[in-house]
């Protein structure tokens, strides 16, 4: 150790003859070890081994410091490198819509019990006004946007167009004021290119005669709608055939269509 080492008394023989002159030593002072030397940046010192040959490194409880950003302590082996717990103190902001932390793999997750926490929704997209609808399917009643409707009360053969373009019918309302029975035909097509005993109609529907003054008739609905992809027109015949052009009495045919 430095600056106390002592080596103890050494004492020699003492019989005075000839082989061995009398020699006495008395006890010698401590012996101290030398102050260790002022070392300066760049100083050359030779290296100490231990007994197996390798280069003996001390350090003097000094703090070995690694140059930032390209201090490399070693190769860790893939997949089983541990280092320990890291504590990650601050996290360089992500650039929104572009951030990316690396690879995560997706494992299988079993349908229907899925899990991934808490999850805050900071921000509801807009809804659109009037149209929007969040859970509740039943039938609300509105001021708006309900069905068109279409009336006559005299229909016959000469056809009535009801929508020139293409649409949709969900109900006829059709009754006949006369005691024999008539004949209710709708067209996809347009009044223009429809002639009543020529043009073969797309739906044909008996009107039952009126019994007792009252008037007879049918009504049918179509909550899905009947799609006419060209037009909507409506006539009204005395016979059943698509050739029949009978005209009907005046306001025998009273109808009622409801479109879209």
């Amino acid at each position: 150790m430095t600056g106390s080492a002592t080596i103890g008394a050494v004492t020699g023989p003492t019989a005075d003859n000839a082989a061995n002159p009398t020699l006495k030593l008395g006890t010698l002072p401590a012996v101290a070890l030398a102050a260790a030397p002022t070392r300066t940046e760049g100083n050359v010192n030779p290296l100490r081994l231990n007994l197996a040959g390798d280069v003996a490194v001390t350090l003097d409880a000094e703090a070995v410091v690694l140059g930032a950003g390209t201090a490399e302590i070693g190769k860790l082996a893939a997949g089983v490198a541990n280092i320990g717990d890291v504590d990650v103190l601050t996290l360089p902001a992500l650039v929104a819509g572009s951030a990316n932390i690396g690879d995560v793999d997706v494992l299988t997750i079993a349908a229907g019990d899925n899990n991934i926490g808490n999850v805050d929704i900071v921000t509801v997209p807009a809804l659109i006004a009037s149209s929007a609808i969040i859970g509740d399917v039943s039938l609300v009643p509105r001021t708006t946007g309900g069905l068109s409707f279409f009336k006559t009360i005299d229909l016959d053969e000469t056809e009535e167009e009801i929508k020139a373009t293409a649409g949709q019918v969900y109900g006829f309302h059709v009754f006949n004021m006369t005691a024999a029975p008539l004949f209710f035909k709708a067209y996809n097509a347009t009044a223009a290119t429809v002639v009543v005993g020529t043009t073969v109609p797309d739906i044909t529907l008996p009107i039952p005669g009126n019994n007792d003054s009252d008037g007879g008739g049918f009504v049918a609905t179509f909550p899905q709608g009947l799609a006419f992809g060209t037009a909507i027109t409506i006539a009204c015949t005395t016979g059943v055939a698509d050739a029949d052009a009978g005209a009907p009495a005046a306001n025998a045919c009273v109808a009622l269509v409801t479109y879209k």
